[in-house]
């Protein structure tokens, strides 16, 4: 929850794909939502200057990165960051989405720049020998 003294942002624990608007003197009066992302979860919210960030996770498919059976960086794990204009908390625009390798440990918002600290785990895939060659 974040509220800039005259709007209240929350995440529904009971809908929690939805970041609902309500008018800080309404008595609980819904101005509008946002609907997020069905794969989102672990959302934390920033507020800054009419920006309202959403930090959370998103897995990607299982067979997304199956070509990459070789790679030891487990790719299925995302970060995902959305930002919303919410200057007009009645009408939120998507901004901007971005999504990050890794899981998000810890978020702040500092001088308005999000300082973001993912963890990113490696697979225990096929490990080959390379016996007399040169890596």
């Amino acid at each position: 929850m974040k509220n800039d003294g005259k709007y209240i942002y929350y995440v529904d624990a009971n809908t929690t794909h939805k970041i609902h608007i309500v008018a800080a003197g309404s008595a609980g009066k819904e101005e509008s939502s946002i609907t997020l992302p069905q794969d989102m979860r672990g959302m934390q919210l920033f507020l800054h200057n009419g920006k309202l960030v959403v930090v959370g996770t998103k897995a990607a498919p299982y067979n997304a990165y199956q070509n990459l059976q070789m790679s030891m960086i487990a790719r299925d794990q995302k970060t995902a960051i959305m930002i919303y204009d919410v200057s007009n908390p009645k009408a939120p625009k998507l901004q901007s989405a971005y999504e990050y390798d890794g899981y998000p440990q810890e978020s702040r918002l500092v001088d308005g720049k999000l300082v973001l600290v993912s963890s990113q785990n490696v697979t225990r895939g096929p490990i080959y020998l390379m016996r007399d060659k040169a890596m």
